[in-house]
């Protein structure tokens, strides 16, 4: 599969994931952590599925610097990526943390041309920095009530764009090792499913989880799109060029824009700055698929 053709479906699978998580919480249930577990656990059981049908996992052909780089590259977003982010946005608020998450692209092409070395010209860059202004415009909203700006929140917020961009240039790493993609995703899934599990046993909240929530088919529908989008993100990363194949794949609030407004209807109207941001990314996205 073209590297730049995996990273536009991991974008609409992960830009329609969030749509079902809606679904999810609108229907009574409030439990964030009963949303990630489940879809944690969605996973591993899907990649089994899989195996026969992707050619297996070939664990012959693993090497420990590429289990590692699946261990590490996995938890920097399933896990660390995501802790980081929710602390921010508790700090900051929701628009103030996603805009600094948001440039996880950009850390990303910097690490590809420094670690790396892909070559990047200053069209990609004009490409890249429309792909962010569009996301960001997109995920505008308003700050959760009383956040505030502190020096705490914004560091949260620049581990979490910095965690989501060392993540491909982990796998990147893994995949010069062993390129298996779906054993990637696997090692990842598993990886991140069970630190999550010692975590809350740890703290003694498994017990606390209700498996009779009117939303669990919502969040295991989003854990099942989550899922399949690691695999072409995988397929993405091991075959493409990181500053080409990462911001197309970060396009994804355009997915979530546009199918929110037509399954959710939670926006009434398209303002110009939708308009901008939509152009933005395509006009950004389209450069980099050339």
């Amino acid at each position: 599969m073209d590297p730049r053709l995996a990273a536009a479906l991991a974008a609409l699978c992960l830009g329609a994931m969030p749509i079902p998580l809606k679904r999810g919480f609108k229907s009574g249930t409030s439990s964030t952590q009963l949303a990630v577990v489940v879809s944690l656990l969605v996973g591993p059981p899907l990649y089994v599925l899989m195996a026969p049908f992707g050619g297996g996992f070939h664990l012959e052909q693993l090497t420990p610097t590429a289990v590692g780089a699946f261990v590490v590259g996995g938890l920097m977003g399933t896990y660390l990526g995501r802790y980081l982010t929710y602390s921010a946005v508790r700090h900051l608020g929701a628009a103030r943390a996603a805009a600094i998450k948001n440039c996880s692209p950009l850390v990303a092409t910097l690490l590809a041309f420094v670690v790396l070395g892909e070559n990047i010209g200053l069209e990609r860059w004009l490409a890249i920095g429309a792909i962010v202004g569009g996301v960001l415009l997109i995920g505008r909203e308003a700050s959760a009530p009383g956040a505030e700006s502190d020096p705490v929140g914004i560091l949260y917020a620049i581990g979490g764009a910095v965690s989501f961009g060392l993540r491909p240039v982990i796998l990147k790493a893994g995949f010069q090792e062993a390129d298996l993609p779906l054993t990637a995703a696997m090692i990842g899934a598993s990886t991140a499913l069970l630190l999550y599990l010692v975590e809350m046993a740890a703290r003694g909240r498994l017990g606390s989880i209700s498996w009779r929530s009117p939303g669990l088919g919502w969040f295991a529908a989003s854990g099942l799109l989550q899922a399949l989008a690691f695999v072409p993100f995988n397929i993405a990363v091991a075959g493409g060029e990181l500053s080409v194949v990462y911001p197309i794949m970060n396009s994804a609030p355009l997915a979530t824009l546009a199918l929110s407004r037509w399954l959710l209807r939670e926006v009434e109207r398209t303002t110009w700055l939708d308009v901008v941001a939509v152009l933005a990314i395509v006009v950004g996205v389209s450069v980099l698929a050339a």
